[in-house]
Parts: C-alpha cells; sequence; structure tokens
C-alpha cells in the first residue's frame, strides 16, 4: 500500500504542465510505489485564442521545452 496518493491535475496541451513533468518523474523515481498517482486530465485553458500568435507560440515553448509548432493558427 502507498504510503501517499496524489492527484494529479494536468492538461496533456498545456506548456506549463509538460514543463512539470520532470519533477514529477523525479518523485516517481525517487519514491517509488511509496506514492500512488491518480492522474486527472483537464483542460486548463479557458480560450483556444490565447495562443494564436507564433511570437506567443514561440515564447511558450522556450519556456517550458514543450515541442510547438509555433504556425500561426487560424
Amino acid at each position: 500500500m502507498s504510503a501517499v496518493t496524489i492527484r494529479y491535475f494536468t492538461d496533456p496541451a498545456c506548456p506549463r504542465s509538460f514543463a512539470a513533468e520532470p519533477q514529477r518523474l523525479r518523485l516517481r523515481w525517487l519514491y517509488g510505489d511509496q506514492i500512488a498517482w491518480e492522474l486527472r486530465l483537464v483542460g486548463l485553458r479557458e480560450r483556444k485564442s490565447e495562443w494564436r500568435g507564433s511570437d506567443e507560440l514561440r515564447r511558450i515553448a522556450r519556456e517550458s521545452g514543450m515541442p510547438i509548432d509555433p504556425r500561426d493558427r487560424l
């Protein structure tokens, strides 16, 4: 039985969630079966239009490390 259960809320399309993956994977590596993970996938963005501009997409990719296609969206 796990000592701790973590309910992890994440958005697979969110660069900030992507950027947090190394820390989550390190916890899994350090504590193994002592942590039970309950993964919850949610949409964290309110509007799709928030990431339309290529400059904004490049900035997000640079800051988070997430591989993002920076071409403008319609």
